[in-house]
C-alpha cells in the first residue's frame, strides 16, 4: 500500500477529525468526521432541501448572548417574527416562536440578562398546533428546540444561536440550524433577512475545504495565531485544549509537521466533538464502578464477609482486603483491637465498621485523646464526683468508660495518653472498673475498647512514652492500615465514592473526572492519606461548575505527572487481575469466569502485564 493510500486509510478510520495543513497553510486533507465536526458535511435524521423562510412560516430562536454567536443576531432582527420589545437588548438570553413577516401575529417569548441567570431560561407553548419547548441550560452548555417529537439539540461554549423553521404550508420542518453555520453563511441574522439555505442530509463525497486557506475555515478564531507560529517554527503546537469552532466546543490539538532537518512542513489539526469526550468520560467512570463492584462481589464470597459489611469502608487492594478480613474477624469475637496506620488512613472509619459488624450493641463513644487536656484528662474518661476539684460539677459527670459501659469505646491517638493515667487504664482492662476523680468507690464497667494510634508505640516504649504492659494488653489483636499511595488501586474507587458524596450533600450535579485530573490524583503520593484525598475531592467538586472536573479543579501541592486514560486504564485492569488471581488462590479458570474473559484474552494479558503469580 502507498503512503498516500494508507494515510488516508488511517485518516478514514480515526475516532478524531484530522486536518492536514501544507506548509503554506493550505488545507492538504481532511476525513469525514473532520468536516461532521466543523460542520463541512451533515448528517442527519432531518434531511430538507434548500431554501428560503417565507411569510407565514413559523420560526422558534433560541440565543445564548444575542449579538455575540456568529451571526451577530440583535433585537432589531426579531421584528421579522414581529417581537418588539424595546427591552430587549444585545447580551440578552432569549427563546422564543414567531410567524415570519406576518404583522398583528402573536409571538410568544421569554428574555433576560446572562448575568442574571445561573440555570436554564425555557419556553413551552402550544402555538399553531404544534407543541413546541425551547431552552437553553447553562448548567449543561445545551440548547435544544422541541417541536412535537422532534428535538434538535446543540452543545455550545460561550455563545450561540439555535433555529427551526416549519413550512406554514405543509407544517413539517423546513429548516434547522446545525452545527458551522458560520461557514455555510447561514446565520440566523442572514436568514431572516431573505438569505438562502443549503440543503441538509447528504454527505459531499469531496471536501470543499481542501485548496483552501486555514483562515478561510477557521476565520479569527483564538488558536489561528497558534497555527501560524507553528508554521514559523516559534511554536510546539497546544494538545487537547478546548476552542470554539463556528461557535461549536471542541477539543482541539495542533501540532507540528516536521521535515528531516526539523523544520516545521506543515501541521495536523486533530477534533473532538466535545460532547463525545463527555460520552467517553462517562464510560470510563462507569467502569470503574463496575470493576469496584465486581471486586467487592469476589471480596465477600472469599472471605464469607456479608455484602452489606464494611460497606463505606471502600478499598479491595490486597491490603486493604487483609485489613476487612482481619477487621471482621475480630468484630465477631469482641476483643480488645488496636489499629495502625499514617494519619488519614480511615482508623476511626474502621472503628465504627468494626462496632457495626459486631451487632452494635451498646453505646459507641469516641474519644480523641490528642485533644483533651493532660490535666482534665482523668476526670474527662474516668468522670469525677461533685466538689472533687475547682469548678466541677456539684452533681459529678460521668466519664467517658461510664458512657461507654456495655458497648464500645474508641480511642483514638492513643500514644498521646499520659503516662500518669496510662497505668489507672491499665486497670480498667486487669479489673473492668474504673474510679471517678475524687472518689474511692469502685464502679464496674464492661467495656470493649478499640485504640488507634499513628505512632510507633514499640519505639515510644523503648523511650519510655508508653508502658509495655498495657501496650500488650491493649493490643490483643493488631489491624494494619496501609497509606493511600502504597494502594494506588484504592484511590479510583475513593475518588468517586467521596465525588458522589461530595455532589450530594451539596446538592451538586452529578460530576465526573476528566483522564487528566485521574492522572493528577494517581501521580501525587497523598501524605495527608484519606483524609487529604477526601478534601481535595470535596472542593474541586464545588469549585468546578462544570459536569467534568479537569485537572486544574484538583488542588494540590506539587506538580503531578501525567497519563493518558488508556495508561490509567491499563494500570486498574493489571491490578484487578492480579488482585482477583490471589485472592481465588491463584486459579486462572476460575479468574477467567469471574473477570468474564475468554481464554486467549486472559492470557494475553497476563503476558501483556508481565504477571505470573
Amino acid at each position: 500500500m502507498r503512503t498516500a493510500d494508507m494515510l488516508n486509510c488511517f485518516m478514514q478510520y480515526s475516532d478524531y477529525g484530522i486536518i492536514f495543513l501544507d506548509e503554506d497553510g493550505i488545507i492538504s486533507n481532511i476525513n469525514e468526521k473532520a468536516k461532521k465536526t466543523v460542520g463541512l458535511s451533515i448528517d442527519n435524521a432531518f434531511p430538507h432541501p434548500s431554501g428560503k423562510i417565507e411569510k407565514g412560516d413559523i420560526v422558534i430562536i433560541a440565543d445564548t448572548q444575542m449579538g455575540s454567536d456568529d451571526g451577530e443576531l440583535t433585537p432589531q432582527d426579531l421584528v421579522h417574527i414581529n417581537v418588539k420589545d424595546k427591552k430587549l437588548k444585545a447580551g440578552d438570553v432569549f427563546v422564543g416562536v414567531g410567524v415570519y413577516q406576518t404583522p398583528g401575529s402573536n409571538p410568544k417569548y421569554k428574555f433576560t440578562s446572562r448575568t442574571s441567570l445561573t440555570t436554564e431560561l425555557s419556553l413551552e407553548e402550544f402555538y399553531h398546533d404544534h407543541h413546541i419547548r425551547t431552552a437553553v441550560d447553562f448548567k449543561k452548555n445545551t440548547i435544544e428546540i422541541q417541536v412535537d417529537d422532534d428535538l434538535f439539540h446543540i452543545n455550545f461554549l460561550i455563545a450561540y444561536g439555535h433555529m427551526v423553521v416549519i413550512d406554514h404550508l405543509t407544517g413539517h420542518i423546513k429548516f434547522y440550524q446545525e452545527k458551522g453555520y458560520s461557514i455555510r453563511k447561514e446565520s440566523i441574522r442572514d436568514l431572516l433577512n431573505g438569505q438562502a439555505f443549503q440543503a441538509k442530509g447528504h454527505l459531499p463525497k469531496t471536501g470543499s475545504a481542501i485548496g483552501k486557506k486555514y483562515t478561510d475555515l477557521f476565520g479569527n478564531a483564538p488558536y489561528v495565531d497558534t497555527i501560524s507560529r507553528i508554521l514559523q517554527g516559534q511554536s510546539d503546537g497546544i494538545e487537547n485544549a478546548i476552542y470554539e469552532i463556528n461557535g461549536r466546543p471542541l477539543l482541539i490539538s495542533l501540532l507540528p509537521v516536521l521535515d528531516e532537518k526539523g523544520n516545521p512542513s506543515g501541521v495536523v489539526i486533530k477534533i473532538n466533538e466535545f460532547s463525545e469526550l463527555q460520552e467517553k468520560l462517562w464510560a470510563h467512570n462507569q467502569l470503574i464502578v463496575a470493576m469496584e463492584t465486581k471486586h467487592k462481589e469476589i471480596f465477600s464470597s472469599q472471605k464469607d464477609i456479608p455484602k452489606d459489611t464494611f460497606t463505606h469502608f471502600i478499598g479491595n487492594s490486597g491490603e486493604m482486603r487483609e485489613a476487612k478480613h482481619l477487621a471482621y474477624k475480630v468484630a465477631l469475637r469482641n476483643c480488645n483491637v488496636i489499629i495502625r496506620g499514617e494519619s488519614g488512613t480511615g482508623k476511626s472509619l474502621l472503628a465504627k465498621e468494626i462496632y457495626k459488624a459486631g451487632g452494635s450493641v451498646g453505646p459507641f463513644v469516641s474519644v480523641d485523646c490528642s485533644t483533651i487536656s493532660p490535666s482534665l484528662f482523668e476526670s474527662e474518661i474516668f468522670g469525677y464526683v461533685g466538689g472533687a476539684f475547682t469548678g466541677a460539677d456539684p452533681k459529678g459527670k460521668k466519664g467517658f468508660f461510664e458512657t461507654a459501659s456495655g458497648g464500645t469505646i474508641f480511642l483514638d491517638e492513643l500514644g498521646e495518653i499520659p503516662p500518669s493515667i496510662q497505668v489507672k487504664l491499665l486497670n480498667v482492662l486487669q479489673n473492668k472498673e474504673i474510679y471517678r476523680v475524687g472518689s474511692t468507690k469502685p464502679i464496674p464497667v464492661s467495656v470493649r475498647i478499640i485504640a488507634a494510634t499513628n505512632k510507633d508505640l514499640e519505639e515510644e516504649i523503648r523511650k519510655g512514652n508508653f508502658r509495655k504492659d498495657l501496650y500488650y494488653r491493649i493490643s490483643v489483636f493488631s489491624i494494619e492500615l496501609p497509606p493511600l499511595r502504597k494502594c494506588k488501586d484504592d484511590l479510583f474507587f475513593l475518588a468517586q465514592e467521596f465525588l458522589a458524596k461530595t455532589c450530594e450533600e451539596y446538592g451538586l450535579e452529578d460530576k465526573i473526572f476528566s483522564s487528566e485530573a485521574l492522572s493528577k490524583l494517581l501521580s501525587y503520593d497523598w501524605p495527608g492519606n484519606i483524609r487529604e484525598l477526601s478534601n481535595v475531592i470535596e472542593r474541586a467538586a464545588i469549585f468546578c461548575d462544570d459536569s467534568i472536573i479537569y485537572s486544574e479543579h484538583i488542588n494540590l501541592p506539587i506538580k503531578s505527572g501525567k497519563m493518558t486514560l488508556k495508561e490509567i486504564t491499563k494500570e486498574l485492569e493489571k491490578s484487578i487481575i492480579i488482585e482477583t488471581l490471589r485472592s481465588l488462590g491463584n486459579d486462572k479458570k476460575q479468574t477467567m469466569e469471574e473477570l468474564g474473559l475468554s481464554k486467549s484474552a486472559f492470557y494475553a494479558k497476563l503476558k501483556e502485564y508481565e504477571i505470573d503469580l
